[in-house]
C-alpha cells in the first residue's frame, strides 16, 4: 500500500471582479497542480487559465486574479488552516507602471511612492528599470509582487542621481521669463509669518543662547511654530536684539531670504554655491555700485541669522485613525536655509563664496515640496519694507489660482505692511501709506488696478 505523502497542502482563491479562482496542490511545499473555475449559480464550473497565467510558488501571486481575494493554505489530513495570505492589489504607480502590494500597507506605500508622482519621464523610466532589470523601454510591466524597501532604495537613488536639482514639474506653475518658484509647501507655512511674530516670546536656553518662538493654528487645525536662536552676552543685551527680531525677519531678512530662492531658480538647484556679492546683487537687483565690506560684512550676519530660523510644522500623523492615534503628531522642519559651506573673505566677517542650501526639509513632505509658488522676479526691486505684503498676497494667489480677487481685511494688511504703530497714533495717514504700498505692488505686476481707497474689506485684483 502507498504510502501519502507527508506534506500536502492545497490553497483556494477567488476573485468575484474577475469571477475567476483557482484551486492548488502543494506537496511538500512545491506547487504540483492547478485548476481554475469560475463561478455560475454559486457553483464552481471548471475554466481555462487566463491569458496571463503566472507560474505560482509558495509565496506566489495571484496578480491575474484581481485585487480582492484571499488565500488559505490548509493541511488535508486534519483540514487544518496552516496560513493565511494577506489580500493584495494593483497599484498603479505611474503610467503603464503598476505594483501589486499588500491591501494593509496600502496607505504606507501611497508615501513612498509620492516622490515618483513629479519624476521626469527619463527617471520614471529609471526607476521602472531599477526596479524590474528584465524592464524593456517603451514597454509596459506586469503588475508584480515588490518590496517596499526595494522601491524606496531606487526611489532614493534616483534622487542622489539628481544632484540637488529642481524637477522640471517644480516650473509647471511658474513662468520662469518673470517669475522664480519657492516651495509651495515652504511658501504655505511662510504664509503665517507676520501673525507669528505678533505672537513671539524669548527665553533663555543656555550659557549665551536664546530662543524665540511663536505658535499658533492653520486653517485645518495643524500647529505651525517659529523658532530663531541668537547669541547675547546678557539678558540685557538678547532683550534688545529681540527687539529687532521682528522687523529684520518680516523685511531685509525675508527679501534676502526670497533673493536666495531666486538665485537657486537660475541655477536650477536647491544646493548651490555662489559668490556672496552675487547673491547681493540679486537681493538688491537697482544697486550698481560697488559693495563695501561692511554691507557684506552686515548682508552675511543676515544669512546667519536665517540659518537660524525655523518654522516647525506638526500635524496628525494618520488622519484617519482613531482619536487616540491622531493625538500622535508628525513634524516636519523647515529650516529658511542652510550655509553648507564658505570660501575665502575676511574670516570674522564674510566670505567670498557660500554654499547654500535652501530646501533641507526633513523629512520629506512630499509631492507638494517639488511644486513652485510663483513670485515675480520684480518682488525684489521692492523696498524691504514692502516684502511681507508682497511675499503674503502671491501666495494666496497661488492658492486662489481660478480666482480674479482676494478678499481681506484692512487690520491684516496693515500688519502686514508693519504699520501697526503708525496707524495707532494716525489711522488715516496708515491707510494712506498702506495705499502707496499697493500701488508699489501694482507696479510690480504683484496686483492689478489698486485701490484707491481703504476700507474694513479690501477686494484686491490679483489676475
Amino acid at each position: 500500500m502507498n504510502k501519502e505523502p507527508e506534506d500536502i497542502k492545497v490553497g483556494k482563491a477567488y476573485s468575484s471582479k474577475e469571477n475567476i479562482g483557482i484551486h492548488l496542490l502543494f506537496v511538500n511545499n512545491v506547487l504540483k497542480d492547478t485548476r481554475y473555475f469560475k463561478m455560475e449559480d454559486n457553483q464552481e464550473v471548471p475554466c481555462n487559465p487566463p491569458q496571463n497565467e503566472t507560474k505560482y510558488s509558495l509565496e506566489f501571486n495571484l496578480s491575474s486574479l484581481g485585487d480582492q481575494y484571499k488565500i488559505e493554505i490548509k493541511d488535508i489530513k486534519n483540514n487544518q488552516v496552516l496560513n493565511t495570505l494577506e489580500k493584495i492589489e494593483e497599484l498603479n504607480v505611474i503610467d503603464g507602471f503598476t505594483l501589486i502590494i499588500k491591501s494593509s500597507e496600502k496607505h504606507d506605500w501611497k508615501k513612498a511612492i509620492e516622490p515618483i508622482e513629479v519624476f521626469s519621464e527619463e527617471d520614471q523610466e529609471k526607476l521602472k528599470k531599477k526596479i524590474f532589470p528584465e524592464y524593456k523601454d517603451n514597454g509596459t510591466s506586469s503588475p508584480s509582487l515588490v518590496n517596499m524597501d526595494q522601491v524606496q532604495r531606487a526611489v532614493e537613488a534616483i534622487l542622489a542621481e539628481q544632484e540637488h536639482q529642481f524637477i522640471p514639474k517644480f516650473y509647471k506653475n511658474v513662468d520662469s521669463s518673470q517669475e522664480f518658484g519657492v516651495s509651495r509647501f515652504v511658501a504655505d507655512k511662510m504664509a503665517y509669518l507676520s501673525r507669528l511674530l505678533e505672537e513671539m516670546k524669548l527665553s533663555h536656553i543656555q550659557d549665551s543662547t536664546y530662543l524665540v518662538t511663536a505658535e499658533m493654528k492653520d486653517s485645518r487645525g495643524n500647529s505651525i511654530k517659529l523658532e530663531h536662536r541668537f547669541k547675547a552676552t546678557t539678558d540685557q543685551e538678547a532683550k534688545k536684539l529681540y527687539k529687532k527680531i521682528s522687523s529684520q525677519l518680516a523685511g531685509i531678512q525675508q527679501k534676502i531670504w526670497l533673493a536666495c530662492w531666486c538665485l537657486a531658480n537660475k541655477l536650477r538647484r536647491h544646493i548651490y554655491s555662489c559668490q556672496l556679492t552675487d547673491l547681493i546683487k540679486v537681493t538688491y537687483p537697482d544697486h550698481d555700485s560697488f559693495f563695501s565690506g561692511s554691507e557684506k560684512t552686515e548682508f552675511f550676519e543676515h544669512l546667519k541669522s536665517l540659518e537660524q530660523t525655523k518654522i516647525l510644522f506638526s500635524v496628525p500623523e494618520n488622519k484617519n485613525s482613531t482619536k487616540r492615534k491622531r493625538n500622535v503628531m508628525q513634524t516636519f522642519e523647515i529650516p529658511l536655509l542652510e550655509i553648507k559651506g564658505r570660501k575665502g573673505g575676511e574670516e570674522d566677517k564674510y566670505p567670498q563664496q557660500v554654499t547654500i542650501s535652501i530646501m533641507s526639509l526633513f523629512p520629506n513632505p512630499g509631492k507638494m515640496a517639488f511644486v513652485g509658488t510663483p513670485f515675480k522676479n520684480q518682488t525684489l526691486e521692492l523696498h524691504a519694507d514692502d516684502t511681507s505684503l508682497a511675499a503674503w498676497i502671491q501666495t494666496r494667489k497661488a492658492q486662489r489660482k481660478d480666482e480674479q480677487f482676494i478678499l481681506v481685511e484692512r487690520d491684516f494688511l496693515i500688519q502686514l505692511s508693519r504699520l501697526q504703530k503708525t496707524d495707532a497714533s494716525n489711522r488715516c495717514m496708515a491707510n494712506k501709506y498702506l495705499l502707496m504700498k499697493l500701488k508699489r505692488l501694482a507696479e510690480k505686476g504683484i496686483i492689478k488696478d489698486p485701490p484707491t481707497s481703504i476700507n474694513r474689506m479690501i477686494h484686491l485684483k490679483i489676475r
